[in-house]
């Protein structure tokens, strides 16, 4: 049985209303950690080294014709799914490419978050791609220290939980169903330079990756609504942290909405880079 079909049982036998479980589990979300620290078995992604590429696809660029630095990866088929609330592809892999310092200055430069990131899902046996040399050959993007990431199971809630009346209202046992919860899956971990989610909620340390979306779609000055629409419509396809000398933390994410996942339109992903210091 599953994460989900056993947590369901458990509820039913505490004698939880089925409709209270299922407006919990709308609002929780099972998702995969994958993390370099833990785990054993088949690779499920990566952050940093160099990405594999078919010979026939040329590196990204960004729209102004430069070179985009390879972040991570995920190798789709060692991504656990039973229950998972967010899928990637059965095979292939999935890279990211991320020129973040640029997305650092998207606003004021008038460049998009989009203009600076590109997400290609490759199928399974291509080749590691050397990094691109400029004229003088030098490595004109940079290469991170590679760390190997295995997956887990995990449950993403959103902080806000706690503060929610309505939704407490809604569902008086959610309480209960949260000490359940913890007893059938581990909470995800906040993605680090080690750590990858995929799935679950965003993570935000000053502002949420849904306003990012927002604001790609419907201009700066979208309000509430459309950012609970982006809530509601688009998931994390991928979030981790980078490193860079300039700031202390950098959280690399990823959106996708749930329409263009199920055709693996990874054109349409918007990314929403966020820095502390």
């Amino acid at each position: 049985m599953t994460g989900i079909g056993a947590f369901r049982d458990a509820a039913a036998a505490s004698g939880i209303p089925a409709d209270e479980v299922a407006a919990w589990l709308g609002v929780a979300r099972v998702c995969v950690q994958l993390d370099a620290r833990a785990g054993s078995g088949p690779v499920a992604g990566r952050i940093g080294g160099l990405p594999a590429l078919p010979p026939e696809l040329p590196w990204p660029v960004s729209r102004d014709g430069r070179a985009l630095p390879f972040v991570a990866a995920i190798h789709c088929a060692a991504v656990p799914r039973d229950g998972v609330d967010v899928v990637v592809p059965e095979s292939g892999t999935l890279l990211f490419f991320l020129d973040y310092e640029r997305t650092f200055w998207a606003v004021g430069d008038g460049h998009a978050e989009r203009d600076n990131m590109r997400v290609l899902h490759v199928p399974d046996g291509a080749g590691e791609t050397p990094v691109p040399l400029g004229d003088d050959g030098a490595a004109v993007v940079t290469a991170y220290p590679r760390n190997d990431l295995f997956p887990s199971v995990r449950l993403s809630v959103p902080d806000e939980l706690d503060e929610d009346e309505d939704f407490q209202r809604r569902v008086p046992h959610w309480s209960e169903l949260g000490a359940l919860a913890e007893r059938q899956w581990t909470e995800v971990s906040w993605p680090d330079r080690e750590t990858m989610i995929i799935g679950g909620h965003g993570f935000e340390a000053q502002y949420s990756a849904e306003s990012t979306v927002a604001a790609e779609l419907y201009g700066e000055s979208a309000g509430d609504d459309r950012e609970a629409e982006v809530l509601r419509d688009w998931r994390p396809l991928a979030q981790f942290g980078l490193p860079d000398p300039m700031h202390e933390y950098v959280n690399a994410r990823f959106m996708i909405a749930r329409a263009d996942l199920a055709e693996c339109r990874f054109d349409r992903v918007v990314s929403s880079a966020e820095f502390t210091e």
